[in-house]
Order: structure tokens, then C-alpha cells, then sequence
């Protein structure tokens, strides 16, 4: 159950159509289990959303790279742009022992998500380029 797909999107929310069918036909190839393919496209799907919407300061048109590798073990996510800078790790999304997912201020609560379905997170800009590395575990 190996493989790797590749895609090359624009910095435009109409993208995230591709790159979820891409995604969906990828699982299907390799008969990944539903509830990782419905997890890892809600990832990507609000990765890409925070990337279009809050990374860039112009119009221009600028490339996201989303690549997912998959082995028997694990499924890799990396996400690279050139936006600005931005660690997700430095931001402390912890939900509150009393507080509902609902009940949330806006903001934050797609990150919530992300870290509880994937089971590692990696950051670097290098480059002058965002490199986010996500990994779930299949075993």
C-alpha cells in the first residue's frame, strides 16, 4: 500500500476542488480505510483554506505544493508555500477541560482538529518557504 502523490495548486480557494479529487482517487488506488481518507482530506481541506486565506499580503498568483506519501505504517502529509511565515506550533490551540468545540472563539478550532487526527506535526521555513510535515499513523 505505498505511494505518492504530488500536487501543484494556485493560491485560490476554487483549487481546493482538484486537490480533494486527487486526494479521494490517491486513497482509492491504495484502498486506504475511510475514516483516514475522510481525516486526511479535512486536513488538507483547512491547511489549504488557511493558506489561501491568511498567508499572503498580495494578489499574485503563488504555487502550494501538497504531497502525500503513503507506506503500510504511516501516511505523510507536507504542505509547502511561500507565504508568510507562520509556525503552528508556537500557538497553544488546547481546548479548555469545560469548553465545547462549539462554544470556541472563531479561529483555532480547524488546528484542533488537525492535531487530534494526525499524530505528528513538524515546522521549518526554510528557504523562504513554509514546510509543514504531518504525520498519521495507520497501525
Amino acid at each position: 500500500m505505498a505511494g505518492k502523490l504530488s500536487v501543484h495548486l494556485e493560491n485560490r480557494l476554487d483549487e481546493l476542488q482538484r486537490v480533494d479529487t486527487a486526494i479521494e482517487e490517491f486513497a482509492e488506488q491504495l484502498d486506504l480505510p475511510f475514516s483516514v481518507v475522510f481525516q486526511l482530506r479535512l486536513v488538507v481541506e483547512e491547511l489549504f483554506m488557511n493558506v489561501v486565506n491568511y498567508a499572503y499580503d498580495d494578489a499574485a498568483t503563488h504555487e502550494i505544493l501538497i504531497t502525500v506519501e503513503c507506506s503500510d505504517e504511516q501516511v505523510e502529509l507536507h504542505i509547502v508555500d511561500d507565504g508568510k511565515a507562520f509556525d503552528p506550533l508556537t500557538i497553544d490551540y488546547a481546548v479548555k477541560e469545560d469548553e465545547k468545540l462549539e462554544e470556541m472563539e472563531i479561529g483555532g478550532k480547524g488546528w484542533t482538529l488537525i492535531r487530534a487526527y494526525m499524530d505528528d506535526i513538524e515546522y521549518a521555513y526554510e528557504d523562504g518557504k513554509n514546510h509543514l510535515k504531518l504525520v498519521k499513523t495507520l497501525t
